[in-house]
Parts: C-alpha cells; structure tokens; sequence
C-alpha cells in the first residue's frame, strides 16, 4: 500500500489522552523556521508518545503533507525538510516505486483533485508530483504498441509479498506488540497454546467497539512484559488438519433450533460456533428492510 488517505489505523494511536493535544500541536510561526527552544522541547515530548505508538510508521508515510502538529515522530520543521528535499529525491526512486507513484497521482487529478490537496494527502510537493506524472505518460506511451493486457496488469498489480510492519522499538503501554491486518497492536497477553505457537491476544481499541480477541501466530508477536504463560485450547486452529473439532459438552442447536452441523457452522478465532443459517436470515431481514 502506498498510503491510507482514510488513515483508518489511528483509531489505534497512542496519542489519545486530550492533554496530548497540547504537546503535538504547540504553535510555530511556520514549518519553514527552526522552532525556538521552549517549542522544541514540547515536541520531542510528543515525539516520545510516537515512539511507542503502534502505528507510527503508518502515520509518518501518510502525515508528510501536515503542516501543524506532530505525526509520525515528525515535527512540523522535519517535514518540510523531506518535502524540499523530495524533487530530487523522487528521481532515485527505483523504477517500480516511481510507476506506482505516478499512477497514483495520474488518477489523482484525473478526478480533479488540486496540488495543495495532494500534497496534504501524499506529502509529495507539485513539482515531484508533476515529474512523477510525467514518468507514469511516458511509460503508457512505451506500451501503446504492446497488447492491452499488459497495461492492464500493471494498473492493478499488487506486490506479491507484503511486508511486515516492523515492531516499535520501544516498550508500550500493555504486555505485547502484535501484528495483525497490517498493523502492529498494543495488545493484553490472555494466554497462548500448549506448544506456544498461538498467543491470545486482547487488541484493545481503548473501550470501544474495535476492542477484540485474537489468536496470532508467536512470529507476529513481541512481549515486552513477560507474563505468567497461561494455557488455553485454541480450537480449530488453521495450521492443524482435519476435521473440525467441538468441545464436548457444547450445544447442539443453536437458539434458534437450527442443528450445529459443519455446514451450518462457522467458528470464530476464539473457539465460539455461530450458526450460518441465523446470519443468513439477518442479512435477508436487513435487505428488506
């Protein structure tokens, strides 16, 4: 992914607490100018804050267009710094990078969004966004003679191995780091398998709806206050064949009466069956309604 314009991800940002605003957004006459001390020092607060988010490599590649405050770890005089180094910058892009880009910003204002709008969006200045534009042209015009399909793939090709988003450096706030979906998470240790493959995990979205309990493979999770290991049945778990497997003692029926067979069954990551026949009737009762 190039960038989230939607920035969904910072429902998970350490900076939540309402005194944080007063760090993270203390007042400078402009990015241009080196901010004076007193400033300076109430940003590298802030940046400490950044330095145990979860998602604060995600907010530094989305946030280089922001004028004000701090994100990502960078200040305002950081950012403009990048920016005005950008043009040049841009033109040792490997080849790929800079076709993705391009692309990207083609589309951009091929729907009319202005420079200053895509600045803010990509952190890419108009001069680096024009020349990158340019590099997209130039290269459909090298495959006006090669056959549609080709185009077409490069339109909607995807890198095939997706990074991982690397762990923060710095202890959080909880028990665990945990990547998941492309983030990595502040999580609460719950408990983890017999031969400790699996962790449970509670990614918890500061008490709202987003709160949820996840099983996550050892590989994606870092513990950083080492908790009593506690043991717990991780049913159907992805990485062992077979047939599926009930805890003796659970329901047969569902509270509707529908029989929790294997075909009318789904299971959720933390051992829970739902029934497929009850969810098939709510989404026809939402259609109708």
């Amino acid at each position: 992914m190039l960038y989230d314009p939607a920035r969904k991800y910072l429902k998970y940002a350490a900076c939540t607490e309402p005194a944080d605003r007063k760090l993270f957004f203390v007042k400078n006459s402009a990015p241009s100018k080196v901010p004076p001390p007193r400033t300076q020092r109430l940003w590298d607060r802030a940046k400490e804050i950044c330095a145990i988010c979860p998602v604060e490599q995600q907010c530094r590649r989305d946030t280089l267009g922001e004028m004000d405050g701090v994100w990502g770890g960078l200040d305002p005089h950081q950012r403009h710094l990048i920016r005005l180094a950008l043009p040049e910058a841009v033109k040792r892009w490997p080849r790929e990078r800079q076709l993705r880009w391009g692309q990207e910003l083609h589309r951009l204002r091929s729907i009319g969004t202005i420079y200053r709008e895509i600045q803010r969006m990509t952190g890419i200045p108009e001069s680096p966004a024009m020349y990158l534009i340019g590099v997209w042209e130039q290269h459909l015009k090298e495959l006006a003679d090669q056959e549609p399909a080709a185009v077409v793939e490069l339109l909607t090709a995807e890198s095939e191995e997706k990074e991982k988003p690397p762990f923060p450096e710095a202890s959080g706030r909880r028990h665990l780091w945990a990547r998941s979906n492309g983030l990595v998470h502040d999580c609460w240790y719950l408990g983890q398998t017999e031969d400790g493959a699996w962790v449970f995990v509670l990614i918890d979205g500061r008490g709202r709806s987003y709160s949820s309990r996840k099983w996550i493979t050892s590989e994606d999770v870092l513990i950083y206050q080492p908790q009593t290991v506690t043991i717990r049945e991780y049913v159907n778990r992805p990485d062992h064949a077979g047939p599926r497997e009930w805890r003796p003692g659970q329901k047969q029926k569902c509270d509707r009466g529908h029989a929790f067979t294997p075909e009318n069954t789904y299971t959720t990551p933390n051992g829970k069956r739902n029934c497929r026949a009850c969810r098939k009737a709510a989404q026809e009762r939402g259609k109708a309604a």
